[in-house]
């Protein structure tokens, strides 16, 4: 799990329409999933389920989308 200071709302831009009715809250077959219930005002937890969610991630952030720092 990771910490990232990218509002959650920002990320909305990136969902399938079936997601704002989907009642799978902790997105099990996601490649990537956030969540920010009980994560620090400012933060989203960035849970990466997949290799393939791993990649993008990392791609994500080499090039300097988010700002990140991990959970302990």
């Amino acid at each position: 799990m990771i910490l990232s200071k990218q509002p959650l709302k920002e990320t909305h831009k990136y969902e399938q329409p079936g997601c704002h009715v989907c009642l799978d809250y902790v997105s099990n077959p996601a490649n990537i999933s956030t969540d920010s219930i009980g994560t620090p005002d400012g933060l989203s937890t960035v849970f990466i389920r997949t290799r393939f969610g791993n990649d993008v991630w990392s791609k994500a952030i080499a090039v300097g989308l988010f700002e990140t720092k991990p959970i302990e």
